[in-house]
């Protein structure tokens, strides 16, 4: 398996040599995050806010199909919009599964709350019961979603069902966690060119990452299960 620095290297080598249409989608969605995001916009039209949400969620799974294409071809070939192509029943297993992982993740902290409400008498030691808890849950909140992140990838390039992208995720990231949440961080200094850009090196940045996590997968793929 390549390692993280050869991962990027290659996926940046593969978005240069085809960037005009990953940059086109990227900065289509950074304009809806940006415009959805305005507080003015959230108060006053929060169904429209959610409408922009949920349509900004679907061409994330467009350009990771896309990400998925460009990472398979190499960086060969010239990128079409076919690249984009998701079969129907692919984008409604993705959604289902996206909706599978928000109701994992929140039966957890509802859960916790739970836990925080009929926890001690004491309220001292009701506050250090609750503060841990909430510290543990939301560190298990992590874990897990690190854990299943790669479903969607299952499902676009493998066409597996839900829950067999949630097993096989689960799989790739077994006995990788940390490699997996180091190769998260190393993206991290790419704020710094977002920030002074005010939000315009996101464009470049987001199809980079995208493509750098669909080598890292397919990488993990062939290691751990192969064919």
């Amino acid at each position: 398996m390549k390692d993280r620095t050869e991962i990027k290297s290659m996926s940046k080598r593969q978005l240069n040599s085809n960037w005009k249409l990953p940059v086109l989608l990227s900065g289509i969605v950074t304009l809806i995050t940006a415009f959805v995001t305005r507080q003015e916009i959230i108060n006053e039209y929060f169904a429209l806010s959610w409408v922009f949400n949920i349509i900004t969620a679907i061409i994330g799974i467009y350009l990771t199909m896309l990400y998925i294409n460009i990472a398979k071809n190499k960086g060969e070939g010239i990128v079409t919009w076919e690249w984009l192509k998701v079969p129907f029943n692919k984008l409604l297993k993705c959604i289902l599964c996206a909706i599978v992982l928000f109701l994992i993740v929140f039966g957890i902290g509802m859960l916790g709350m739970l836990a925080i409400f009929i926890s001690g008498t004491s309220l001292i030691i009701s506050q250090v019961i609750g503060n841990i808890l909430i510290v543990a849950l939301v560190i298990l909140d992590i874990v897990i979603s690190i854990y299943l992140s790669f479903a969607t990838y299952l499902i676009l390039d493998k066409d597996c069902k839900i829950i067999e992208s949630l097993k096989l995720s689960f799989k790739l990231v077994k006995n990788s966690f940390w490699k997996t949440v180091l190769f998260g961080l190393s993206f991290i200094l790419w704020i710094i060119p977002i920030i002074i850009t005010l939000g315009v090196a996101t464009i470049w940045v987001m199809p980079y990452i995208g493509i750098s996590y669909a080598n890292y997968y397919l990488e993990l793929y062939n290691e751990k299960i192969g064919n």
